[in-house]
Parts: structure tokens; C-alpha cells; sequence
């Protein structure tokens, strides 16, 4: 069983976690990122499948339109 306490900070709330659920939840340091899943449930990850993917893309465009994206910033 999974340890978590719910605390009110303020207007907002947080959740803390044992040091077991955090490796069980495979958290490296990054915020969970809650997700709902097909069937109604939810699930808590530290990354979305795609992102990955898509970061890489961003990097690549970035990489070979970095002149281009200089003078827009400008």
C-alpha cells in the first residue's frame, strides 16, 4: 500500500509521497503528470508516451531553422 497525505498549502492542495511510492510510481525528479485513462480511471506517470517523440521533432526544426527563429525573436 502506497503511503500519500494530502496537504493544503494556501488556496491549493499537494500530495506527499513516501519514498516506496515514488520508486514504485518510477518519479525521477519531474512533477507526476496525472492522466485519464480510457476506462475512467486515472494513472500518474513522470512522462507523456509522445512527448518524447515530439521534443526530438522540436529539437531537429529548432537545430535547422536557428537563424530564422534569431531574427523572429528580435
Amino acid at each position: 500500500m502506497r503511503d500519500a497525505k494530502v496537504r493544503k498549502t494556501g488556496e491549493f492542495c499537494g500530495v506527499v509521497l513516501s519514498k516506496d511510492a515514488i520508486s514504485q510510481l518510477n518519479l525521477r525528479g519531474e512533477p507526476p503528470l496525472p492522466t485519464e485513462t480510457t476506462d475512467g480511471g486515472d494513472r500518474s506517470g513522470s512522462h507523456y508516451p509522445t512527448f518524447e517523440t515530439k521534443m526530438a521533432k522540436a529539437e531537429d526544426l529548432i537545430s535547422r531553422y536557428r537563424r530564422a527563429l534569431n531574427i523572429l525573436a528580435k
